[in-house]
């Protein structure tokens, strides 16, 4: 997935900037040296968005070019939920609703997941 940071938080950095962050999920990739890892991050750049960084060009003609670029592993950072995880959370937050009305479960661990702030 690719999030487009600049459209999230756009006073993060100047209107003359775009920033996006890529996720790669595939364990074959993430084993791999940091320069694959880019180089797989700009292909599916080039593939979704058509940004080509040969030529620096989009695909609706935009000129761009890479400032600045990293590549961080976050090591087991999405949870993988088991099978009858819902069923058991449903069950939990009915116990807790009729045995104490008065706690509250909260957090991305139940029902989300929660994206690594780099």
């Amino acid at each position: 997935g690719t999030m487009m940071e600049s459209c999230t938080f756009p006073t993060a950095q100047s209107d003359q900037m775009t920033k996006l962050t890529v996720m790669i999920a595939k364990e074959a990739h993430l084993s791999r040296p940091h320069d694959h890892i880019l180089e797989v991050a700009k292909s599916a750049l080039q593939k979704h968005l058509g940004m080509c960084f040969v030529t620096g060009q989009s695909a609706v003609g935009i000129h761009f070019s890479t400032i600045w670029t990293a590549v961080v592993v976050h090591q087991n950072c999405i949870p993988q939920y088991t099978v009858g995880h819902n069923k058991r959370v449903n069950r939990l937050h009915e116990i807790v609703r009729d045995c104490l009305p008065q706690l509250s479960l909260a957090g991305n661990s139940y029902y989300g997941i929660g994206v690594n702030d780099t």
